[in-house]
């Protein structure tokens, strides 16, 4: 038995088989999950004690959540004092461990107990602290988000809108995203590098927009990938894809996102997905981890890439390996992140035409980057330019598209 929920002395405790051959609430199918490391059920086996309300939302979250709250619980079992862990004061033998994983946090309380040689786990919480939009963004958490429609104003360069950004923003709720721990919406998005939660809930909310215009979205779940900062995004980035074919060297994104799309397969959940920039880099591995790890199907789920950071080769190998559906493309001529950095175009031609533009790229203006909204053709891109004043590079579009 992996998991042992403690009925002795608890009404609302229940007794479990093996989670294993547990039933998911929503679709009474059996529940896949991999087995834990040996040291860790070892753990669980002797010490741990698991509450009603526990279990279940241990039962509940993805392979790669699951783990990590686990390993926070062998941790308590170690040192159910240890300096980080919080006393409550209603009741003195009511405690709380914030988890430390990754970084500087993760996303997820631990309500113990302390009773004679037992850890008595109460239950599993979101730590909602950590989980919203930080002044700083390198605290922000990767997590699930469901976002909600705000407003309905349209990506539409051609109007000549000098607040298009804005409005684009105020479409999306982007100061309270709902935390989740499964999606449960038709669409789904990955955001690239440098994209606090903020900016990620109405940028990757556009981006859906454009890849599947005959939808109605009224809400998303964004896989948010949190920004470090510049230099730490791109060494996560080149580690990525330098880990390829070395599965356990990947990042956390990339684990967590593969426990996501086998979570979602597993129950079925038809999934429309937008990856982009450093996005599709981790869509793509985390594709290759299932695979690898896994192997089955994931063709419940659909995908476009945007100005991806990946080879796009490679990407539309593994999603027809794994049987799931490539939408569409969406990569700017001029953005070097898939030209340079995916390496999908390293031509004379095309490298002078993204250094010319990489300041763009990198700049804080949304409507004249050739990377960070949605690439609607050269012609929208021109009209870009030109309404935000940067009429030399408008005259070096128009000369390539003339």
């Amino acid at each position: 038995m992996l998991l042992t929920p403690w009925s002795a002395g608890w009404k609302d405790a229940v007794q479990y088989p093996e989670l294993s051959k547990l039933f998911d609430n929503d679709t009474q199918r059996p529940m896949t999950v991999k087995k834990l490391p040996a040291k860790l059920s070892a753990w669980l086996e002797t010490r741990v004690k698991l509450k009603h309300q526990a279990f279940q939302m241990l039962c509940s979250l993805n392979d790669f959540d699951r783990l990590k709250v686990v390993e926070e619980i062998v941790s308590i079992c170690k040192n159910p004092s240890a300096p980080d862990v919080s006393v409550q004061r209603k009741n003195a033998f009511q405690r709380l461990r914030r988890s430390q994983y990754p970084f500087k946090g993760y996303h997820y309380l631990v309500m113990f107990a302390v009773e004679g040689p037992n850890i008595v786990v109460n239950d599993v919480l979101f730590d909602k602290r950590l989980l919203s939009s930080q002044e700083a963004s390198n605290m922000e958490r990767n997590a699930l988000y469901r976002v909600k429609r705000n407003g309905y104003a349209a990506f539409d360069p051609s109007t000549g809108d000098s607040e298009l950004a804005d409005k684009l923003a105020d479409n999306w709720d982007n100061l309270t995203p709902q935390p989740v721990h499964r999606i449960e919406t038709r669409h789904a998005a990955v955001n690239g590098m440098l994209n606090g939660l903020s900016k990620a809930t109405w940028l990757m909310g556009t981006h859906l927009e454009t890849a599947y215009k005959g939808h109605r979205i009224d809400d998303y779940t964004l896989f948010h990938n949190p920004s470090e900062s510049a230099k730490e995004d791109l060494l996560e980035c080149a580690f990525d894809k330098r880990a390829a074919g070395r599965i356990h060297g990947f990042s956390h994104n990339v684990h967590h996102l593969a426990a996501v799309l086998n979570e979602a397969q597993q129950r079925g959940q038809q999934t429309h997905w937008v990856a982009h920039s450093q996005g599709a880099i981790i869509f793509a591995r985390a594709v290759r981890v299932h695979l690898k790890e896994i192997g089955t199907p994931l063709n419940c789920h659909k995908v476009s890439m945007h100005g991806a950071g990946c080879s796009m080769a490679d990407a539309r190998i593994v999603c027809q390996q794994a049987l799931i559906q490539m939408v569409s493309s969406r990569n700017n001529p001029f953005d070097m992140v898939p030209n340079l950095a995916g390496g999908n175009d390293l031509s004379p031609s095309r490298l002078i035409r993204s250094l010319q533009f990489a300041g763009l790229v990198v700049g804080e203006n949304s409507l004249a980057s050739p990377h960070t909204l949605p690439y609607l053709g050269l012609e929208t891109y021109y009209h870009q330019l030109v309404m935000t004043g940067n009429h030399d590079r408008a005259r070096i579009v128009a000369k390539y598209r003339s």
